[in-house]
């Protein structure tokens, strides 16, 4: 999966100041955040994908993730990565 659909380089920005906001650099990084939003939504993690815009450097898209964690909304976010 890691070279299947992310670059080396990957670039992932998650914002705001929750446990999973910030900057994540590389795969495994990625990967790592991934995860961690998987388990803190108990598996309800979703992002639904709008649009995708890129040429030979960058590539943005932006989207909504969204999930559950517990009895409430963990959150819903309008995005562009």
């Amino acid at each position: 999966m890691q070279t299947r659909f992310f670059a080396a380089g990957i670039r992932w920005h998650f914002p705001g100041g929750s446990p999973l906001g910030g900057d994540y650099e590389g795969t495994g990084q990625v990967l790592d955040w991934l995860g961690r939003a998987f388990r803190a939504s108990d598996g309800t993690i979703r992002i639904d994908v709008h649009d995708v815009i890129g040429n030979d450097e960058h590539a943005i898209w932006p989207g909504r993730p969204r999930g559950m964690a517990g009895r409430g909304v963990l959150g819903e976010w309008p995005v562009t990565w």
